[in-house]
């Protein structure tokens, strides 16, 4: 509903290999929600997210990309801190508690993966989930 309110299209790149993970669906669905939300919230309005799905030998990588004006260089160190953001002064334009990206990372890295932030090169944030792929995968 927020990205058709702002008019921010989705789009979603996915492998073709077949994607293995022994994880908690809803506890990986939480993180990708976490940052989807994000992404529509700091993109621009009339812009795109992108969601990028790829298999590696190792693992499965999941990049979740706005075209926004990305994160302050000096903030980027501590994005996944609890109760810091990026603006907070007390009349800053989004919600929230701070918390959502260090869940992220706690989620993650219960997992056994990694989850990082970054600025592109032409504008927005990008955060890479790195998740690893179970030798026990059921097919």
């Amino acid at each position: 509903e927020a990205a058709t309110a702002r008019r921010i299209t989705i789009e979603t790149h996915v492998s073709p290999d077949p994607l293995h993970l022994v994880a908690d669906s809803k506890r990986l669905q939480q993180v990708l929600w976490n940052l989807l939300s994000n992404a529509v919230t700091f993109g621009h309005e009339g812009g795109r997210v992108r969601v990028v799905v790829t298999s590696a030998p190792d693992g499965v990588n999941i990049a979740v990309e706005d075209d926004g004006p990305g994160i302050d260089p000096e903030f980027l160190p501590h994005v996944f801190e609890q109760f810091r953001q990026g603006d907070a002064a007390s009349s800053r334009r989004h919600n929230g508690l701070g918390l959502g990206l260090s869940i992220a990372r706690q989620i993650i890295e219960q997992h056994g993966g990694t989850i990082t932030a970054g600025n592109n090169v032409d504008g927005g944030s990008s955060f890479t989930i790195r998740l690893p792929v179970s030798s026990e995968a059921q097919v």
